[in-house]
């Protein structure tokens, strides 16, 4: 099952009317979306997607620290993922 977090509009967009691409929209804790695979939790896995400018932000900011706290107390029960995009 996809779960992509309330914020994340864009992605909502691109997957909105999709045949075959079924999602929940929810507010998630951390990332911009989860999968999750019925009957086998421990291949969930987390995505959140950064920019550049966004990734020296968090990381400037603080919030990358407390991002990468919240993963780990998810340890062991899914992959996480920071994807880094390049804005054109």
């Amino acid at each position: 099952m996809l779960t992509i977090d309330h914020r994340e509009h864009k992605i909502r967009e691109a997957y909105d009317g999709q045949e075959g691409v079924d999602f929940v929209v929810q507010e998630l804790a951390v990332g911009d979306f989860m999968v999750a695979y019925e009957g086998a939790p421990d291949k969930t896995w987390l995505c959140e997607r950064k920019s550049a400018t966004d990734l020296g932000a968090s990381i400037k900011s603080g919030r990358l620290g407390r991002y990468t706290k919240l993963l780990k107390a998810f340890q062991n029960k899914l992959s996480a993922r920071l994807l880094c995009k390049q804005v054109g």
